[in-house]
């Protein structure tokens, strides 16, 4: 009983001892397989838009293209091969697309570049087709491309996204994340992680555009957000909600002293005329 007892306080303490190495390997593994892997804060950057590249239907195109001085730009990094990460982040940006008001190419254009230099606009128009038959419509402005591995790092160096190949896994590690640019190729906006909600691409698709997209009361609705880039969303403020009922009480007050007045002249001409 005693004998039990020595032993099974002895297998406890040597638990104690040993469980916390294989976490710690793993947070080291971890670490190692993410080394490098990061998006760096490159806002109010304007990327070098000279940079060429081939379209899904094979087109040579200058990334100038894109920006023609009144539509904001969503561009996307991926590649068309990857089964897991890409597939998951792309389905979900699509779905956050097909919710929004607007349609790409009336308001906005939207760019996918692949990371991966050995996929050919074949791999693009394969995936341009997936993706749009999840959104419903095949005819949007939205572009796949692939190109060199020299325009590829430029361009994601231009918006800091810091990604690797990896040997063992054959895959390119990465963060997961939607690039929102100005009408003439300023970062203005990124949304990281793999679901998007439609009012934080509607916001940020806002701010891209300098307020030339959206009505005055989307405008003053977003006044009340502030963007947390710690979760890449847009959460609500104190402040901007204050704001925006001071603002509604002072319209109110005003139309009905408008009211007020009309009535008022309207009775006094009547008084005249009698």
């Amino acid at each position: 009983m005693r004998r039990g007892l020595l032993l099974f306080l002895l297998g406890s303490i040597m638990t104690g001892l040993v469980a916390p190495a294989p976490a710690s390997a793993n947070r080291s593994r971890v670490k190692r397989f993410t080394k490098g892997v990061t998006i760096k804060d490159r806002l109010g950057h304007y990327v070098y838009n000279d940079l060429g590249f081939t379209d899904h239907t094979g087109k040579k195109v200058r990334l100038r293209h894109f920006f023609d001085g009144k539509r904001p730009v969503i561009l996307t990094l991926n590649y068309y091969g990857c089964k897991t990460l890409c597939n998951v982040q792309l389905g979900q940006f699509t779905k956050s697309l097909k919710a929004l008001e607007w349609k790409p190419g009336e308001k906005f254009r939207v760019v996918t570049i692949s990371i991966n230099p050995k996929e050919t606009p074949a791999d693009a128009r394969e995936m341009r087709k997936n993706l749009l038959d999840v959104y419903g419509q095949q005819n949007l402005d939205w572009t796949f491309m692939v190109g060199k591995p020299a325009e590829i790092r430029r361009i994601a160096n231009e918006v800091g996204f810091h990604y690797r190949y990896d040997l063992k896994t054959e895959q390119y590690i990465h963060v997961p994340a939607v690039f929102f640019l100005s009408s003439n190729g300023r970062l203005t906006r990124f949304l990281h992680g793999l679901k998007y909600s439609p009012r934080s691409m509607k916001f940020a698709l806002i701010e891209a555009s300098e307020g030339r997209i959206g009505t005055v009361t989307d405008r003053l609705y977003m006044s009340c957000f502030h963007f947390n880039p710690e979760d890449g969303t847009y959460s609500a403020t104190a402040f901007g909600i204050m704001r925006l009922v001071g603002v509604s009480v002072a319209l109110i007050l005003g139309m009905v002293l408008i009211l007020l007045w009309v009535m008022d002249r309207f009775v006094w001409r009547k008084g005249e005329t009698s």
